[in-house]
């Protein structure tokens, strides 16, 4: 087992047997995701496992499948990045002065 030198299992862990590490994807099953207690997502979950197996087969489409995946994410985290900056801009241009909160 895996214990970090304060007795909490922990990714920094350090290993006490042979047993698999704690945060490792093998550690733990495929299928156990949080996202797909919530129905509306529990679809797309079942989309992209079957896409992920069929992209398996062949080494070319494991590549386009990750780049395209990876691509989708860096995306997704740019739209949110993109809004906070905007978000910060806007509070430095309309936020008032003189408002008892600061920003």
């Amino acid at each position: 087992m895996f214990r970090s030198t304060n007795g909490d299992r922990a990714c920094s862990a350090i290993p006490q047997s042979n047993s698999p590490h704690p945060c490792s994807h093998a550690a733990r099953p495929a299928h156990a995701s949080a996202a797909a207690l919530w129905a509306p997502l529990a679809r797309f979950i079942a989309v992209e496992a079957r896409i992920g197996e069929w992209a398996e087969r062949r080494r070319t489409t494991a590549f386009a499948y990750e780049f395209l995946r990876f691509g989708i994410k860096q995306g997704w985290a740019c739209l949110f990045g993109g809004a906070m900056v905007a978000l910060i801009i806007a509070t430095a241009l309309w936020y008032p002065r003189g408002a008892s909160l600061a920003r």
